[in-house]
């Protein structure tokens, strides 16, 4: 039984209280629990009561930042919430939901505000963490204490659930220097993957002020064994513990025995996401169904981390809803495996998933401009010499093209090879005329030239991650292409499939062109896709740079309809560029004379005048890194 009185006085924002006030206040004062996923209050809510965290993990976003998947704060114990709508009088201005179950004090407006007037010392530190409270919504991004707990869980062992959790803690560690614990979870009678000499915390003797005797620390980020007995008392602690360790980790992984009784339970359902270890043995939509309806968990949260031989995928399940895949470690243990970090293919594999949900990624977006986009080549020389990692690529028309090859694990050497293709790309063959309804062109060569490169080659057998941006005709709108079983060829034919110059591509019902029309340079998807670090390639000429092209009266006689097609089409994105442009990190401008977007055997001039301007930009890359 919780004694108000006692708690409320040892929060340093009632400090300033005597004894007889804390009293009064512990009367007016209610316990109320929430569980996980419940609404404290929402958004323009009209102000109820003073709030504080007694223990849980409270968080708070509007609309817009739900949207965007971003939580504009967490709320840990001893934080007091709703005071900025209970001191203006104005509607909440966010929505407070339990990140986990939570303890919250609750005292009613009215009687709050009673016992301000009569306390005003009180209504003074209250004004002050107004104040900070306003700023730091002012600075939304920069100072977020973020803190996620995610399950490694399996029904079935020796599945490589301890080595994943403490590979992924490796990682994270390392890629973005965020502060990890690995709770190893173990039945009263369990064995634990390490047999070193490290003390077990029994979950029903938890206790805040103990829990450092348990850390071991050895292994670069913190350690910790657990064990549980299937009672009720030891359930009651789960949800408290997990609460205490958000207050210090951003990233708690618990590494879950395969049962799903009561208590795994209550870890799984704490959770914020669950990295679903797949089976070879097992039925993947089976096993999925039975986690969902115990936990009770949205389709999101579980991250199905599939092996890269199992044989699944046959029950309802597709390669889209596949969050990794893990190569075979080879019989290593994870000692091993992290000598070698990150140059094996099994911690190459973890590395992208570190940081992937660390938000730590670099993406590189990589705009259209037919021959203009041949200057992709000369970023990625930059980057690959200078070490610069690059987790995502997005690109549209020319850029998919380039975008595609590097997903295939290309250097920049062997695309400018393959771009070599397109030297003698006859754009405007009298052969390739077809006036079919739907385009002046029957594009022949242009399919030629990308099958040639792609083959058959699928998304599935791309090595690093690519989205490739198409423009979906009947819905009129940007359709992403990523994971979908699509060939890379029909995809980024699509991508480059100019409206009116060249034939829309039909995939299934959808028909699809040119990524350029409405993502000219593709920022937008990997924002959607959580990239916070966007380094954009804009390859299409400013104003200025056109006027220079056409100057000269003889330029202007040899323009033909394809000309114009293209340069309208071209006009029209610059307001889709400079959007794109204001959400980017660095940008990358390379500037042409004298040539024109047809000119596709100038690949080396191209090349160069990528490279230079990313030289130019290389010091903010670095420090993007870094960032």
């Amino acid at each position: 039984m919780i004694k108000l009185k006692e708690v409320l006085g040892k929060f340093p924002i009632f400090s300033s209280l005597k004894e007889k006030a804390i009293e009064e206040l512990s009367n007016i004062a209610l316990l109320k629990q929430f569980k996980k996923g419940e609404i404290i209050y929402k958004e323009n809510d009209p102000p109820d009561n003073f709030y504080l965290v007694l223990s849980g993990r409270i968080k708070t976003y509007t609309q817009a930042s739900i949207s965007q998947q971003r939580i504009l704060e967490y709320l840990y114990r001893g934080t007091c919430f709703g005071i900025i709508s209970l001191l203006t009088e104005e509607p909440h201005s966010v929505t407070a939901e339990a990140a986990n179950d939570s303890l919250v004090v609750e005292i009613d407006k009215d009687k709050f505000n009673k016992f301000l007037k009569k306390y005003p010392p009180l209504a003074l530190e209250l004004s002050k963490i107004l104040s900070r409270r306003v700023k730091k919504r002012a600075d939304i991004g920069k100072n977020v204490f973020e803190s996620s707990i995610i399950s490694v869980y399996s029904f079935y062992p020796g599945v490589g659930k301890s080595t994943y959790s403490l590979t992924l803690a490796k990682a994270l560690n390392i890629e973005a220097h965020k502060k990890v614990v690995v709770v190893e979870v173990k039945k009263k009678d369990g064995s634990f993957y390490f047999p070193k000499d490290i003390n077990v915390l029994d979950i029903r003797k938890f206790s805040e002020e103990i829990l450092n005797k348990f850390v071991d620390k050895s292994l670069g980020f913190d350690y910790l064994k657990l064990k549980y007995w299937n009672d009720s008392l030891g359930i009651k602690k789960i949800p408290s513990f997990l609460s205490f360790l958000t207050q210090f980790y951003n990233f708690i992984i618990l590494d879950l025995p395969p049962f799903l009784d009561p208590p795994i339970l209550s870890f799984l359902t704490q959770s914020d996401f669950i990295h679903f270890i797949a089976s070879k043995s097992s039925t993947l939509s089976k096993d999925l169904k039975i986690l969902k309806d115990n936990c009770k968990l949205k389709k999101e949260q579980v991250k199905i981390i599939l092996g890269e031989n199992s044989g699944y995928l046959k029950d309802g399940v597709s390669k889209s809803q596949i969050f990794a895949t893990l190569p075979d470690i080879g019989g290593k243990s994870y000692l091993e495996l992290i000598k070698d970090y990150p140059n094996s293919v099994y911690t190459k594999a973890i590395r992208r998933i570190a940081r992937q949900i660390s938000s730590v990624r670099i993406g590189l977006a990589l705009g259209s401009g037919a021959a203009y986009g041949l200057a992709h080549i000369g970023v990625l020389k930059v980057l690959e010499e200078n070490n610069i990692s690059i987790d995502i690529v997005s690109g549209s028309s020319m850029g998919s093209i380039i975008a595609g090859l590097w997903g295939l694990g290309k250097s920049w050497r062997q695309i400018r090879e393959l771009a070599l293709k397109f030297k003698d790309f006859p754009i405007f063959s009298f052969l390739d005329i077809g006036f079919s309804g739907k385009s002046f062109l029957k594009g022949q060569h242009l399919k030629r030239i990308l099958r040639d490169i792609f083959g058959n080659k699928t998304f599935y057998e791309l090595k690093r991650p690519i989205m490739i941006v198409c423009f979906d005709f009947k819905r009129r709108q940007p359709y992403i292409v990523s994971k979908e079983n699509l060939s890379l060829y029909k995809a980024i034919l699509a991508s480059c499939s100019i409206p009116g110059i060249f034939a829309p591509v039909r995939n299934k019902d959808d028909l699809l062109l040119d990524g350029g029309v409405l993502n000219p340079l593709p920022v937008s998807c990997l924002i959607k896709d959580g990239v916070r670090k966007i380094i954009s390639v804009n390859v299409s000429p400013s104003k200025k740079e056109i006027e220079r092209i056409y100057k000269e009266e003889s330029r202007l006689k040899k323009l033909n309809i394809f000309d114009f097609i293209f340069g309208s089409i071209e006009a029209m994105q610059q307001e889709f560029i400079q959007e794109a442009l204001s959400l980017s990190d660095v940008i990358i401008h390379p500037e042409f004379e004298e040539v024109l977007w047809t000119d596709f055997g100038k690949v080396d001039y191209f090349i160069a005048k990528g490279e230079e301007e990313a030289l130019q930009q290389l010091e903010k890359i670095r420090q993007l890194q870094e960032m």
